[in-house]
């Protein structure tokens, strides 16, 4: 059995058990909201305000969505910016490293070319 047929048999379970909560409680009852008074049967009064709550829900859930939607949005945005400068640093790192090599290479051709004075003291008694 597929999820689509679950979901088809809980769907009809959810129709029959509301059927019957209609018949059962088939009374009028009186409703009063603000300077208006009517009757309604009490299952539909209870559906409505059921139905009523679920979209109340649903809207506050939509209301989340949309803001999360805005921050993820911002937080992509922010991804980018600090993706660029993370790429520009590691050309900059780059740089600097080859700069470094180069004046490494410098300093050990300056090493070469100055003898400390006790090698030359000792080259000029030979």
């Amino acid at each position: 059995m597929g999820v689509t047929a679950l979901y088809l048999i809980l769907g009809l379970v959810f129709a029959l058990v509301v059927a019957i909560f209609a018949v059962q409680n088939a009374q009028v009852v009186p409703i009063s909201f603000f300077n208006w008074t009517f009757g309604a049967p009490l299952s539909l009064v209870i559906l409505g305000m059921a139905a009523a709550g679920a979209v109340l829900a649903g809207l506050a859930g939509l209301i989340k969505q949309v803001g999360l939607g805005f921050r993820l949005r911002n937080i992509r945005a922010e991804q980018a910016r600090t993706e660029g400068e993370r790429k520009r640093l590691e050309e900059q790192v780059k740089a600097l490293q080859a700069e470094v090599t180069g004046l490494r290479a410098r300093n050990g051709q300056l090493e070469e070319g100055i003898k400390p004075p006790a090698e030359e003291a000792g080259q000029a008694g030979l």
